[in-house]
Formats: C-alpha cells, structure tokens, sequence
C-alpha cells in the first residue's frame, strides 16, 4: 500500500510540473515571442542554447509551482485532520464528563447535610440534603455512590440512597438519567447512633457510567 501511495504521489507530482511546464512554455514564451514577430514582421530564429535555457528554467518553475500546490495540499490535509482529531478530543471530553451535583436552589458546594431523624429500624441517625443532579452530557447515564471520606479515611455508614424530591417513596441506591436531564433528590445517610460526623467536612465520592474508570468526588459538610 505505501509503494502505491509513493506511486500515486510521484505521477501526481509529474503531472503538475508537466502541466505548468507547458503553460510556460507554450502560453507565456512562445505567445510573447509570437506577439513580437507580429508586430515586427519577422521570423525569430533562436539559437539552441538560449531554446535549451529557456526550457530548463521553465522546468524550474514549473517543478517550484508543483511543489507548492503538492505542499498547499498536504498542509490543508494536515489541518483537516487536526481539525477532526480535535472535534473527536472534544467529543469524547463531553462524552466523559461526570454528572454535576450541587445543593437544591443552587448554592455552592460542599453539599450540606442539614437534616436528620431518628431511624425507626434501629439505633441508627438518618440524615439527608437536598440535592440537584445533572447528566451534562447527551447520552444516558447511570450514578452510584461509592464511598464517604472524612479527614482523609473512609468513613463507614449502614447505606446511602437518592431519594426522589418529588416523590419520597421512590429511592434508589442507583440513579439513571437521560442526557441533559436535570432531577432532584433527598441524598440519605443511614448511621450507627454516634457515628454521624457531625461538623465535619469531606468528599463523597461517586461513580457514573460514562467513565467507570475514574470516579469523581464531590465536597460535602455535615452541620
């Protein structure tokens, strides 16, 4: 394949200097050395050195002419596919990036788990925040929760769920949108009376399916 290639490249190559060679030649030389026998009403005669330096410095320019079409058009190819790895980059870029997450009414983060209630299945605290998640990217996608660290540690809980805002009857332990869609929810802890880290900050860090490869924290506050 790259001997064809090189084959093709080569008769392309030769084709434009011939083709400019002869608009030299015949176009602009012989045309003007035909305007001025007409005009003086002779017959030129020239000798074999100056024939043979005119086509040899036709053929010069004919090979720069050629080479720079050959490199105008390598560079345009060059740019088109520049041009179309970068839009491939950005597209897979969007295609990864994470859900957003952030406070109901959209006061910055760390998410701040307010509040809370005795569980009535055991000696367990059950607190929550209100929260908004959104699928920023155009293609269905799936979100669990993985771990929640607290000063560097992971810190253990019973279980966490999304509970849906509008309706608190529907929780999940894994959330799936649509692209671009926009939801909110009630994100439950469960804890062992007197394991709740009251007052401390951390990141709850989260996976979603369009990059099972690298899950993304979120900062969170516990009031």
């Amino acid at each position: 394949m790259p001997r064809l290639e090189l084959r093709h490249l080569v008769a392309h190559y030769a084709y434009a200097v011939v083709k400019y060679w002869y608009a030299i030649i015949a176009g602009i030389a012989l045309g003007w050395v035909d305007v001025f026998e007409r005009m003086f009403g002779t017959w030129w005669i020239f000798p074999v050195w100056l024939r043979l330096a005119t086509g040899t410095l036709g053929l010069i320019v004919a090979q720069f002419l050629a080479y720079r079409d050959l490199y105008r058009e390598g560079a345009a190819k060059i740019k088109e596919l520049e041009t179309a790895l970068e839009a491939s980059a950005e597209r897979q870029r969007r295609e990864r990036m994470p859900p957003e997450v952030f406070n109901v009414g959209g006061s910055p983060n760390p998410i701040r788990i307010s509040g809370s209630q005795h569980s009535v299945h055991g000696p367990f605290m059950d607190v929550w925040a209100g929260i908004t998640v959104v699928n920023p990217t155009q293609a269905h996608m799936k979100i669990a929760l993985i771990r929640l660290v607290i000063d560097g540690a992971e810190w253990e809980f019973q279980w966490a769920r999304f509970h849906l805002k509008s309706d608190d009857r529907e929780r999940y332990d894994r959330i799936s949108m649509m692209g671009n869609e926009k939801q909110d929810y009630n994100l439950h802890f469960l804890f062992p009376d007197g394991k709740v880290p009251t007052g401390k900050e951390g990141e709850l860090w989260m996976m979603s399916s369009n990059r099972e490869d690298e899950p993304f924290a979120v900062p969170i506050r516990f009031t």
